[in-house]
């Protein structure tokens, strides 16, 4: 098990260990959630080596039944299939098929079946565990296949109504809304522009496109009012509203987000029948068993931490915030003679959204750190101003789906909260970047929030009675500053220097550390305008893993997009002191977006030309092209950088995207010197 298998391991059992001394959970129920985890983390490890066998066996036809909806991707529709028959009998996989198929179709098939992806860099997304987290075990590309029957099972019906509603989606809305309220009502996913989806993560609302606790109270809230009318009795209601929950998270998808919020609603409201008092930690312990036994994949999975995450957090925090925040400001309410009940209660109210929302952001916090590197300081200002909206939204979102005429006033709701979302997301300190938080960090973040679970009642603990009020003040601020202290630490040297080849798909980036842990950056990969960025999704987390938000330098070998896209979001996302590039003869949009970015920002230009050498610490950096006289045949690549870079006995050829050209140019040149005598070439062209 790896070092990121046991940090997540750590997250979540100390979030555990945070709420059972809240509720004062007897010790077996502590040590029963202990084996639960345990037995997961076993059990998924069981089953990686259980799939990467059987992925040593291949087959020539298989027969499968499609088990989900259809997703529209690049080229391809995507489906999930549960295989029927062979050594994969019950194994899921993702099909991409250009043609159309349906929930329940039964196909004969032939072709390979893929394994996912792992982590291509170190501590990099891992697509077979994301898949894993979905009860996806492999990957085929279906050219040809059979459709021989089809299963009509109640999910057939199901999702035939869910395909009705998207289409009644379609026809009422534009584009975006439709594809807003898809997510949001019927929990579709890949529905919404990307660019959206980026302003409500940047203004820390990315919860309101994913079903969960707060969309099912009220929906539940809905469906209570509507029983209500026709239904006295309150078992009757309560039993209804359970087996809605079922079909509910059947319907919108079997998330983690909703079979959370389900089970726990579930729970409550079984409770009422069998007139037992609810407790959070009843259903905290239910549903994350239920969620590790269906699927052990499930304790590596973001939502799942952020999801019971975030519950701990407004449980244990937000009515202590909501108490005195409201005191506080009350007090100076009357310290102004204001006693206008009106404005009494809005303050409560916003309080109460802003001790909520702070209160998840409490336990989440590393959580989100350490997965995306990124935090906003405004989430306060969206919630408090988005809140408000999403009861309105889900509620004339799914009538509206009953009575067309109401999208009108759902469409409005739709555009306000676009419109907050888009400015929201260009305040300042959003999207502050962190360096993703080292072990040491995160377990005195959660100690210290332990003690506070601890100590929290100051009059019932003999041990706090005792401690006079100073002191657990000064403890707590001596945990502080170590954290801040010892969690920054590093060694300022190190005994050689380090160079790391990034996965960047077809591309190149390097990576080269000095003794005194200076940085340089030799391209970045492609970048947006490639339909994925690798300077966004791949470089940049590797540095931040790697402790880096800082480089020194950046070399660009030339400026095609496979080689200096990715610098786009590097520049504007990190601190770089000094770019290194040469005269250019033609000087395209990524060029000018590089050289405006490097300029706004001060940083430094160096441009280099064959005959430069560059001492930084003690590396030596020579530069052997381009000469003075530019190619002019395929010039971007044929005039990129070639360097020589040399640290004590050692030496590497950099050499870009050159060509014959520029090869046979550079070897008449060096002929009669050693100056090409090294011990690693670093091919050019991406050839071998």
């Amino acid at each position: 098990m790896g070092l990121y298998n046991i940090n997540i391991a750590l997250f979540f059992y100390l979030e555990i260990i945070i709420i059972s001394l809240y509720f004062k959970v007897k010790i077996r129920k502590f040590v029963t959630i202990f084996f639960i985890i345990l037995i997961s983390f076993s059990y998924s490890n069981f089953l990686q080596n259980k799939y990467d066998k059987a992925f040593l066996i291949n087959e020539n036809e298989y027969f499968g039944q499609i088990v989900s909806l259809k997703e529209e991707v690049k080229y391809y529709n995507r489906y999930v299939l549960k295989i029927k028959s062979g050594k994969y009998k019950n194994y899921r996989v993702l099909i991409y098929s250009k043609n159309n198929l349906e929930y329940g179709d039964i196909i004969k098939f032939s072709g390979d079946i893929e394994k996912p992806d792992t982590s291509r860099n170190d501590n990099g997304f891992n697509y077979s565990r994301y898949l894993r987290e979905k009860k996806i075990s492999g990957i085929i590309k279906l050219d040809k296949f059979e459709i021989i029957s089809k299963q009509n099972d109640f999910k057939y019906y199901l999702f035939k109504l869910k395909l009705k509603l998207i289409n009644i989606l379609d026809k009422n809305y534009l584009e975006n809304e439709a594809g807003f309220l898809k997510i949001i009502l019927l929990g579709s996913i890949n529905t919404l522009d990307e660019n959206i989806k980026e302003d409500f993560k940047s203004a820390s609302i990315s919860h309101i496109l994913a079903i969960s606790g707060l969309h099912i109270s009220y929906i539940v809230l809905g469906i209570e009012t509507i029983l209500k009318l026709f239904i006295k009795n309150i078992k009757i209601r309560d039993s209804l509203i359970i087996i809605f929950l079922i079909i509910f998270s059947i319907f919108v998808g079997e998330s983690n987000s909703v079979i959370r919020a389900c089970i726990m609603t579930f729970i409550i409201y079984f409770g009422k029948i069998v007139l037992k008092k609810d407790n959070f930690f009843t259903s905290f312990k239910v549903a994350l068993s239920i969620l590790l036994i269906y699927n052990p994949y499930n304790i590596f999975s973001v939502s799942m931490w952020l999801s019971f995450g975030g519950s701990i957090g407004i449980v244990l925090y937000s009515r202590l915030i909501e108490k005195y925040g409201f005191k506080v400001i009350i007090k100076k309410l009357k310290e102004k003679n204001i006693k206008n009940e009106y404005i009494k209660k809005l303050v409560k109210k916003i309080i109460q959204i802003i001790s909520v929302t702070v209160g998840a952001q409490i336990i989440v916090f590393p959580i989100i750190i350490y997965t995306f590197n990124t935090f906003s300081l405004n989430f306060i200002i969206s919630n408090l101003l988005i809140s408000e909206l999403i009861g309105p939204l889900i509620i004339f979102g799914y009538l509206s789906l009953i009575i067309p005429f109401l999208s009108i006033i759902e469409k409005k709701i739709i555009k306000i909260v676009l419109f907050l979302s888009k400015n929201l997301a260009n305040l300042p300190l959003n999207n502050i970047i962190f360096i993703t938080p080292s072990l040491f960090k995160i377990l005195l973040y959660y100690i210290i929030l332990v003690i506070l679970a601890l100590f929290w009642d100051f009059k019932k603990i003999y041990l706090i009675r005792k401690m006079k009020r100073y002191k657990f003040k000064s403890f707590i601020i001596i945990t502080v500053v170590l954290v801040v202290l010892f969690g920054n630490f590093r060694l300022p040297f190190r005994k050689n220097i380090e160079i790391n080849f990034l996965d960047v798909g077809q591309g190149d980036s390097s990576l080269i550390r000095t003794i005194k842990n200076r940085t340089i950056l030799l391209d970045s990969g492609n970048g947006e305008e490639s339909g994925y960025d690798y300077g966004e999704k791949v470089v940049i987390p590797y540095l931040l893993d790697h402790g880096i938000s800082k480089i020194d330098y950046i070399l660009i070998s030339h400026f095609d997009s496979d080689h200096a896209g990715g610098f786009v979001k590097v520049l504007e996302s990190l601190d770089i002191k000094n770019i290194i590039l040469a005269e250019q003869i033609e000087k395209n949009d990524i060029y000018v977006k590089i050289i405006s970015t490097a300029r706004k920002k001060d940083i430094n230009l160096i441009f280099v030309k064959a005959g430069n050498v560059l001492n930084i610490d003690n590396i030596k950096l020579t530069i052997l092209h381009p000469q003075d006289e530019l190619i002019i045949d395929n010039a971007m690549n044929n005039n990129s950088i070639v360097c020589k870079l040399e640290y004590k006995d050692f030496s590497i050829l950099f050499t870009g995207d050159i060509e014959n050209i520029a090869e046979e140019k550079i070897l008449n040149i060096y002929k009669n010197t050693n100056i090409l005598d090294v011990d690693v070439l670093k091919v050019a062209h991406h050839r071998f």
